[in-house]
């Protein structure tokens, strides 16, 4: 449970730095938007967390060699 709240604050944190559109994202990938703040308690499933890398173009091997430090 916890690397999957990392891995959601990661890339709600890209989307945040990015000024991504968080209505859009969540229509366009059927990810409900609350998982798409920071601030979430909800944290991404496998399937979710996968689906949004695809859609923006992230690895998410990358993403968290960032948020570990690596």
């Amino acid at each position: 449970m916890v690397l999957f709240m990392k891995m959601t604050k990661a890339i709600a944190m890209y989307v945040k730095e990015n000024n991504l559109n968080v209505e859009e994202i969540s229509k366009d990938t059927g990810v409900p938007k609350v998982k798409l703040y920071v601030d979430s308690k909800s944290p991404l499933n496998a399937t979710e967390m996968l689906r949004l890398c695809s859609y923006l173009k992230l690895r998410p091997e990358k993403l968290w060699e960032e948020k570990e430090g690596v």
